[in-house]
């Protein structure tokens, strides 16, 4: 005789309900009464142990922990008829761990049938709800399983032959299981794919503590033969070297504004590219190229006065530093010989000599062609007073052209320049700055 309904629901009344072994009818022991303990199984192996990064709503494309199954991401399943059962009554996904609605509403499974081999059923086929179409043709969809059944009495009228059955939905696809707790030796345990270990003594808790062991997580740390580790996200305390390999950057700041690394090869960066770079020493700041005893490169800033910043460099003789340059407000001031294999271009002016011809006084030196009479003017006067140098005045091959000076050019007692214009003739006049309006001269006559 086949078991009754009625004994198949006390059964699960006391298991599920109660969590008790059925030992006897219901009449004759009431599930409160069921002494025998016996919870329902969860297996460590399929617990969802990343679940807590499943969203609210489901996404709309899929990641690491759901994947996604809809028309727009050509991804809707097209189930297999379960050929064990009645015709048409049950359709196989033939994939697991599907989302349920307690993660959120959204995660409730749509079901269409549409012909076969369709890739767009949301759009061509016909939705079927749940709670059916009022013929007693409801279905039922088992999350874990990924089975579909009309638990109806009747199936949906749109479910014939050569009709396939579609689900969109979502699946949970981040990592499984639990680690199991005590003391290993001698063995290799990988967790939830991100932890592996060897020879250890392992203690998961809210810290981490290894023994002797190898540890490998998330590919980013190694260490061997520690006592304890653990870095704490919110800030920790290093009591070794933590070494980088090349072109590994320790990045600083949330637009990563400061990278430092190495090249590989003979380079190493200090990249600072969206912000300025400041270094900062309680008296020295160094650059050496070996010796950290002994840089290359000594300087120090201070503030003579709130907002003001001088810089210094140094000359460093085996750890005793001397001033030998420092910046001021107007300038600079050098302690010691200052010595040059030469002027530069920088300070000779070679002005197109015109009716007009100027001399910018920012330069030092100047060499001029007459090939017309010109008139000199000046400029940038006022901001080199102290300056002194060469007025170079040739005569071209024709010669017999004159020149006059600006009244800022005062001449010993007033004299006159007697000018030599003959052809190719070199004269030279000497200049000394006083201020914007006077500018003392030497005129030295004809260099031949």
């Amino acid at each position: 005789m086949a078991i009754s309904d009625t004994q198949k629901v006390d059964y699960l009344w006391k298991k599920i309900g109660y969590g008790a072994a059925k030992t006897d009818t219901n009449a004759n022991k009431k599930a409160p009464n069921e002494a025998i303990a016996s919870p329902l199984i969860v297996r460590g192996d399929t617990i969802w142990s990343e679940s807590d990064q499943i969203p609210g709503t489901i996404p709309t494309s899929s990641g690491d922990y759901v994947t996604v199954y809809s028309d727009a991401l050509s991804t809707t399943i097209e189930c297999d008829e379960d050929v064990t059962a009645s015709t048409r009554r049950t359709w196989k996904t033939g994939l697991t761990n599907w989302i349920p609605p307690q993660f959120g509403s959204t995660y409730q499974v749509k079901v269409y049938v549409d012909d076969t081999s369709q890739s767009d059923p949301q759009t061509g086929g016909t939705q079927l709800f749940a709670t059916g179409s009022g013929n007693d043709d409801e279905w039922y969809f088992d999350y874990s399983a990924g089975v579909l059944n009309f638990i109806g009495t009747n199936l949906p009228s749109s479910v014939t032959s050569g009709k396939s059955i579609y689900i969109v939905g979502a699946r949970y696809t981040g990592s499984t299981g639990v680690a199991a707790s005590g003391t290993s030796e001698e063995t290799t345990a990988l967790i939830n794919d991100r932890m592996q270990v060897a020879n250890t003594v392992l203690l998961v808790n809210d810290r981490m503590q290894v023994a002797n062991t190898t540890l490998l997580v998330n590919d980013r740390l190694q260490v061997a033969n520690a006592e304890a580790l653990y870095v704490s996200l919110s800030g920790d305390t290093m009591t070794g070297d933590l070494s980088f390999g090349d072109n590994n950057k320790a990045i600083f700041g949330a637009g990563s504004d400061l990278e430092i690394y190495h090249n590989g090869s003979s380079d190493s960066y200090i990249l600072a590219d969206s912000s300025n770079l400041t270094i900062l020493g309680s008296s020295y700041f160094g650059i050496g190229t070996g010796n950290l005893t002994y840089p290359t490169v000594l300087i120090d800033s201070s503030s003579p006065s709130a907002g003001e910043i001088s810089c210094n460099l140094y000359y460093s003789y085996l750890g005793t530093e001397s001033k030998k340059l420092e910046t001021t407000s107007t300038g600079i001031e050098v302690s010691g010989t200052v010595k040059s294999d030469g002027g530069t271009k920088s300070d000779l002016d070679t002005p197109t000599v015109g009716t007009t011809t100027t001399l910018d006084f920012d330069k030092c030196n100047f060499i001029l062609t007459l090939d017309q009479n010109t008139t000199f003017a000046v400029s940038n006067v006022s901001t080199n007073i102290g300056k002194t140098g060469t007025i170079v005045i040739k005569q071209d091959g024709t010669g017999g052209y004159s020149f006059t000076i600006p009244s800022e050019f005062k001449t010993p007692n007033g004299d006159t320049i007697s000018q030599v214009t003959t052809q190719n003739s070199v004269n030279a006049i000497n200049y000394f700055i006083v201020d914007a309006n006077t500018i003392l001269i030497n005129y030295l006559g004809d260099f031949q």
